[in-house]
């Protein structure tokens, strides 16, 4: 054990001087580079006209049009421009650059960049000319009315060396992870089986990164100042919306005590999204709610209840103030991995015996992002609040399944914890639901061949099931009949949306274009920073068809899901795993769960939670069957470095889309500093 802990430590210690290198050299690139650059310091400057330097000493533009700075006088090969300029208000300073060169004696446009204060590589601007120049002007791109301080200009200066933390941490986690899961690490020469220290040290660390990952994520949109402003401007008051559920419960009441306009009451179609503008903004000279299910005169809620009752009520109760929505998902998102690394432990070890431990960590990693947790915890509002609940439920209702059934006799506190955790998800998503189904398959031999279920022995464990269904069936139909007078209408045909949901009806064409987007649609890529836009669904389908900003089909960006198109390849190998039913149903249902979304709601990135997780099942389960046959044709080193690498580019894109410019609260408008700080520490700008 102690040559263990000395060689492992050893290593630690070499791939942080491996780390150093790249960091003293080649993320460094810029900083030599610059030693080669002949300085130029004969030259001039001046404002054009659209800029005024005002008495305290700052510049304004008055004209943006004309806001252009021209640096002449001088006649040098210049390979960089330094321009420190501090904005009063933010720290952001949009430029575009002219200049002229041998090649182009009229001088031709460059580009554009952003400067940013904050970061201080960002005001190196390098320059790609031929030959002696001899002008360079650089335009301002702000508004009128932008005031800004110019301390200095510098030609061919040589850049700072920068010795930066933040990707020295990045670039050494990502040397660790090759390191760790390499096709002859060590951590795939012992099972899965939890029967040793360093086994439960290591998993005790891995699960910690990842909750690390998740509370950063759940603080990159600095949500106490963007989303609670959003909530107290009375920008989008929905945002609240679980804590005036809450409220409204606690007043034994379930309709909320916001306000109808009386104007809305007029409109012959309030779901009509023009009609309502109409009669109630133009001809009522009201406001109405957005997001908000709109019934007989009352606001309701049509998000499920379960979470208020958990999670909002008795924080209120217990405090006397609201809790905040992005706390409830980044606590609930937190439950779930821990939840994540339980099911899929329980999985591997009831059915793959001989599975590595390594194997256990890549897939339980992957069924952590492969569930989309990046973008509900990164967007921690109230549309993340029953998703992720629902995940959470759902992954520990399915975890005391396949731990009920893991001795010779079913366990009956695991069946009726279990069904008591999946039944709460007709209270958070109820299409998921479905998921209850999945008892079918994992208790497939208990059902048919050892009678444990559906007979008179059986009874206590059928009971366990069915029961908390039942119970909360009935609670959930009763509220959904206060609220709308039917058992079955859960409201959200009632929502006050940009499309009428009452009207939407079930078109077959959306399901084909809906499941091409939601599983296939190549990623937007560009060669500038971050590299990811949204995706254009631009199609031919004529009909409405409500689409929010998305990055990819669930099989791009967790390219490791393409494991799970291979159930019917292995369905000889999986019925003797005595797991092809919970894998072929997993996959079945969501599908189901997407067309269902495709119909009821439309195409929106969070939606890929609902059956995404399902996904990942499929997959994991054939990686397991995957390696036990690597095993079988000494190809283990080959399957190991492609789930390593294919791993890895699924984390990658989860993670690196938060960084879309054009996506809800992009980080470029909200956290500049940290968004360029990215770009400059990554890219060599």
């Amino acid at each position: 054990m102690k040559g263990k802990q000395e060689c492992i430590t050893k290593r630690s210690i070499e791939l942080f001087l491996i780390t150093l290198l790249l960091e003293v050299t080649i993320f460094n690139f810029r900083y030599w580079e610059s030693l080669t650059f002949k300085s130029q310091t004969d030259f001039n400057f001046y404002m054009t006209k659209g800029i005024q330097k005002t008495e305290e000493g700052y510049y304004k533009i008055i004209d943006s049009e004309n806001a252009y700075i021209d640096i002449v006088d001088f006649q040098a090969n210049i390979k960089n421009l330094y321009l420190n300029i501090i904005p009063i208000d933010g720290v952001c300073t949009q430029i575009e650059i002219t200049a002229d060169d041998a090649a182009n004696s009229f001088g031709f446009y460059l580009g554009e960049t952003v400067l940013v204060s904050s970061v201080k590589s960002s005001q190196y601007v390098r320059l790609h000319l031929n030959g002696m120049t001899n002008y360079i002007r650089v335009k301002i791109k702000q508004p009128n009315d932008f005031l800004f301080y110019l301390e200095q200009i510098g030609l061919n200066k040589v850049r700072p060396f920068e010795f930066s933390w933040l990707r020295i941490i990045m670039v050494f986690a990502c040397i660790v992870f090759f390191w760790l899961f390499g096709s002859k690490s060590r951590v795939y020469s012992s099972n899965l089986i939890l029967d040793k220290k360093w086994k439960k040290v290591g998993l005790i660390c891995y699960v910690a990164v990842h909750i690390i990952i998740i509370i950063l994520l759940s603080q990159l949109i600095n949500p106490d100042k963007t989303l609670q402003a959003s909530i107290d401007r009375n920008g989008w008051p929905a945002y609240g919306q679980y804590n005036e559920l809450a409220d409204a419960l606690i007043k034994g009441q379930v309709y909320l005590d916001r306000e109808p306009p009386k104007s809305l009451e007029m409109a012959s179609n309030p779901y009509d999204g023009g009609l309502r503008w109409k009669a109630v903004v133009e001809e009522g000279r009201e406001m109405f709610d957005y997001d908000y299910a709109y019934f007989n005169g009352k606001y309701y809620s049509y998000f499920g209840p379960v979470p208020a009752f958990l999670f909002f009520i008795p924080y209120k109760l217990i405090t006397g103030t609201h809790v905040k929505t992005w706390d409830v998902v980044t606590f609930c998102t937190i439950l779930f991995c821990i939840a994540g690394f339980w099911f899929i432990y329980e999985l591997g070890k009831q059915y793959f015996s001989s599975l590595s431990f390594g194997m256990y960590l890549l897939m339980s990693s992957f069924y952590i992002f492969g569930s989309g947790i990046v973008y509900l915890v990164y967007l921690g509002i109230v549309y993340s609040v029953p998703i992720i609940t629902s995940l959470l439920f759902g992954t520990i209702g399915l975890a005391c399944w396949v731990t009920a059934k893991s001795s010779v006799y079913l366990r009956k506190k695991f069946l009726l914890i279990g069904a008591c955790f999946i039944a709460l998800i007709i209270g958070c998503r109820p299409q998921m639901a479905i998921i209850c189904l999945l008892a079918f398959p994992i208790f497939w031999d208990e059902i048919i061949y050892k009678r444990l279920f559906f007979s008179k022995k059986g009874m206590g464990n059928t009971l366990c099931v069915i029961i908390p269904f039942i119970f909360v069936g009935f609670l959930i139909m009763y509220y959904n009949y206060v609220r709308f007078q039917s058992p079955f209408d859960f409201g959200a045909n009632y929502n006050l949306t940009s499309n009428d949901m009452t009207h939407r009806g079930i078109v077959l064409d959306r399901v084909f274009l809906g499941s091409f987007v939601y599983l296939f649609q190549p990623l937007n890529i560009i060669p500038k920073y971050p590299f990811m836009q949204t995706v254009n669904v631009a199609n031919d389908y004529l009909g409405f068809t409500y689409a929010e900003p998305l990055f990819g089909g669930y099989f791009i960006l967790n390219i490791l899901g393409g494991f799970s198109l291979m159930i019917f390849r292995f369905k000889k190998l999986l019925k003797e795993n005595h797991i092809y039913g919970l894998v072929i149903l997993s996959f079945l249902f969501s599908i189901i769960i997407m067309i269902a979304d495709i119909q009821m709601a439309g195409l929106t990135q969070r939606y890929m939670s609902d059956f995404g997780w399902l996904i990942t099942i499929s997959a994991i389960v054939q990686s397991f069957l995957l390696e036990k046959l690597s095993l079988k044709y000494n190809a283990e080193s080959i399957l190991r470095r492609i789930v390593q690498i294919l791993m890895f580019l699924s984390i990658f894109l989860n993670l690196w889309n938060v960084l879309i410019v054009d996506r809800y609260f992009s980080l470029i408008y909200i956290r500049p500093t940290l968004f360029y700080m990215i770009k400059h520490s990554l890219f060599f700008e």
